[in-house]
């Protein structure tokens, strides 16, 4: 019996440095598998990420949408307030080529509707252009004088 006690001895000693290995890589283990969550959060982090993205992105086309429509508007409303202001100095005496001397260009006549064109051109053709307009500042010249003196 005697004999078996090295053997019992030495077993725990070789069991208990055994442990002691062990408990260092169970620890790692643990980082491992931490890690391993992580990276797992973080990938579905950027499919979330992706998915708002889209979301943003179509938000922030329909609000661009929205804003063209509205400056488009603005311009309409624009064109018909100068059309009308342009048309009433002329019922008020003003001729349109004293005015057009004068800068302020003649507003375009309303597009006609046109029946059904062949082609894609043949609609841009039968659209006028409105050429940009600036504010002016009015001239009156000696011919401008004597054209509303009389």
């Amino acid at each position: 019996m005697v004999q078996n006690m090295p053997d019992t001895r030495g077993r725990r000693d070789a069991e208990k440095r055994a442990r002691e290995l062990l408990s260092g890589k169970v620890a790692f283990i643990g980082d491992v598998g931490q890690a391993a969550a992580e990276r797992v959060a973080a990938q579905e982090g950027v499919q979330a990420a992706r998915e708002r993205a889209r979301e943003l992105i179509e938000q922030a086309r329909r609000e661009g949408d929205r804003l063209i429509e509205q400056a488009r508007s603005r311009v309409s409303d624009a064109d018909a307030g100068y059309a009308e202001a342009f048309r009433r100095a002329v019922q008020e005496g003003w001729s349109a080529a004293m005015l057009t001397a004068m800068g302020y260009a003649a507003p375009p006549r309303p597009a006609r509707r046109v029946a059904q064109s062949s082609t894609p051109d043949d609609a841009v053709r039968a659209v006028p252009a409105v050429p940009a307009q600036r504010p002016v500042e009015p001239v009156v010249d000696e011919q401008m004088r004597e054209a509303t003196a009389a």
